[in-house]
């Protein structure tokens, strides 16, 4: 008798623990963080843009808006491959009609 007694409580122990962190897990969910995120502040580039290239794959970036300069009043810089990127050579008048 005692044996059946025990294996119930420790049935709606198991399940008292499995409700909470339903609870839980919805309570967290559903709160949301309550952060508001702000956009980044940038300066606008020519019409052009600034061209980047990644010494070590190639890749190529045209940025259109700076982010904020660093203390120096310098832009930081852009990284890729672990490796800094190299500002590209503006393009010739033959590259850009083609």
């Amino acid at each position: 008798m005692i044996g059946w007694i025990v294996r119930g409580v420790v049935a709606v122990l198991i399940v008292a623990v499995i409700i909470r962190f339903v609870e839980m897990a919805l309570r967290h969910y559903f709160s949301g963080t309550g952060a508001t995120f702000e956009e980044p502040s940038t300066l606008p580039v020519a019409d052009a843009g600034i061209r980047f290239r990644c010494e070590t794959c190639g890749l190529e970036v045209l940025v259109l808006e700076l982010p904020e300069l660093d203390e120096k009043n310098e832009m930081p810089p852009l990284r890729h491959c672990r490796d800094e990127m190299g500002l590209m050579d503006e393009p010739d008048e033959a590259e850009l009609s083609t």
